[in-house]
């Protein structure tokens, strides 16, 4: 039983090999794969809470310069006076830069990668935006380091 298995792997792998190149049906075709990751359940929780947390800051960004321009308009009387906005119970208080710090904060250093692994493109250009103003504000400086690092050198070209 354990030599047909083998035989039928055998066969699959040659398949394989010809659908990619069917001009070498004998040549063994290595396939390069990437990293591998590993993803934890802590791993994905942390993501998770992680983009929830940029999303509602990154909304609460967006209502502050509508606000803004509102304000311009209202100034140059060719609109009514805005609403000011304000935050949400999620914020508890913090502003967006700290919230976002405080969910990058709770996240193990253990786990730091293979959460950032679990972010798409656009969250990862929301967080840059908030690492880039921890870094420049001297803000948990190694925290925010190595999540810039990681994430320039993830999607550099």
């Amino acid at each position: 039983m354990l030599k047909e298995a083998v035989n039928e792997y055998a066969e699959i792998d040659v398949g394989q090999a010809a659908q990619l190149d069917p001009f070498a049906k004998d040549k063994v075709v290595k396939i390069d794969t990437g990293e591998v990751s590993k993803r934890t359940v802590e791993s994905i929780r942390y993501g998770d809470e992680l983009m929830f947390a940029l999303e509602m800051s990154d909304d609460f960004r967006a209502e502050v310069d509508s606000y803004a321009i509102s304000m311009e308009l209202f100034k140059q009387r060719k609109g009514a006076k805005p609403d000011k906005p304000e935050l949400g119970f999620h914020f508890a208080g913090r502003n967006v830069f700290e919230h976002v710090l405080l969910r990058m904060k709770k996240i193990r250093s253990s786990d730091l990668e293979s959460t950032l692994k679990f972010l798409n493109y656009k969250h990862c250009l929301s967080l840059l935006f908030y690492v880039e103003h921890y870094l420049r504000n001297n803000v948990e400086i190694e925290l925010a380091a190595r999540t810039a690092l990681y994430l320039i050198r993830t999607y550099e070209v």
